[in-house]
């Protein structure tokens, strides 16, 4: 676990990011094996204090993580707030003048905040997984670099093929973690990280993020990558990722709807059949709340005056 976890650290510092949060992934990384070392999943040639089922040292890192995301939040309202300012300043939220941001500028702050996404979606990776599924956070990091950071930018590759990739290699990822269409292989303990006692809203929901998280990740490294090779056409890049999105989503679903209904006398409708359409209507919801985000992002980005970028639709 030490080893995958230096792992990802070192690949992530090949990454351009603030010193803030190369060392909040530092600090994130080292309270993970605090706490699983309060579990007893790890060991140290020396003692530490530590806390029943490391709650405490759970709840420390979830307080971690929650500065690094209202850091991360904060920094891109106040740029929002800025360059609405500045446009409101000379003639309307809507008038493009001299006074904007520079394409220079706009595509650095771009790129500082979907990093910074990036890098909270590998805090919650290593947090939620198992201890021995820990080697494979650090595979999956490894192999984002290789083909996304080394591979694609060689291959130059139109925006739809880009999608599609990251989005196979996100059901990879959901496949590696050792879940199937079978609801028994769901890990619910994940839920209960830092928990004293059961709560139906917090374990859900951290167990939502435990079974899709090697899945955010991809989505969340596709967003570096648009932001970084597709800057002089950022928000039609944005669309058209987003509607290779929904159609990845929606041409799976509507056939296997149709095949559901009509084997719906099957003998096995109800252990087979049913949990793969739970499955993916799960994985719907989850593409519907990632497309409406990205879509909140691009129309924070028009209200602000991004009039240059928005002359590419």
């Amino acid at each position: 676990m030490l080893s995958s976890f230096c792992v990802i650290y070192s690949i992530s510092l090949l990454h351009k990011q603030s010193l803030f949060m190369r060392i909040a992934l530092l600090l994130h990384l080292g309270g993970v094996y605090w706490y699983r070392y309060s579990t007893g999943a790890v060991s140290l040639p020396f003692s530490l204090p530590s806390s029943q089922k490391g709650i405490y040292e759970a709840r420390l890192i979830y307080l971690l993580i929650l500065i690094v995301m209202g850091r991360t939040i904060y920094n891109h309202v106040t740029i929002l707030y800025r360059k609405y300012q500045k446009t409101l300043s000379v003639k309307g939220p809507f008038h493009h003048s001299e006074h904007d941001f520079t394409k220079a500028e706009r595509t650095a702050l771009l790129q500082d905040h979907t990093m910074d996404q990036y890098i909270l979606g590998i805090m919650l990776m290593t947090l939620l997984f198992r201890p021995h599924n820990s080697a494979l956070a650090a595979m999956l990091v490894l192999l984002q670099y290789c083909i996304v950071g080394i591979l694609l930018p060689w291959l130059q590759l139109k925006v739809w093929a880009v999608t599609l990739l990251h989005i196979w290699m996100a059901e990879v990822a959901f496949s590696s973690q050792g879940n199937s269409i079978s609801l028994a292989t769901i890990d619910i303990s994940a839920g209960y990280i830092g928990l004293e006692s059961y709560n139906a809203i917090i374990a859900g929901g951290l167990t939502f993020l435990a079974t899709y998280s090697g899945y955010l990740l991809w989505i969340l490294r596709l967003m570096v990558y648009i932001t970084q090779h597709y800057s002089d056409r950022y928000i039609s890049a944005i669309w058209e990722s987003c509607y290779t999105l929904a159609l990845s989503r929606a041409l799976p679903i509507a056939v296997y709807t149709i095949l559901v209904t009509i084997e719906r006398y099957h003998l096995f409708v109800w252990s087979v059949f049913s949990p793969k359409l739970l499955y993916e209507a799960s994985d719907t919801y989850l593409s519907i709340i990632l497309t409406l985000g990205i879509l909140c992002h691009l129309l924070m980005l028009h209200i602000c005056g991004y009039k240059e970028t928005l002359k590419t639709l």
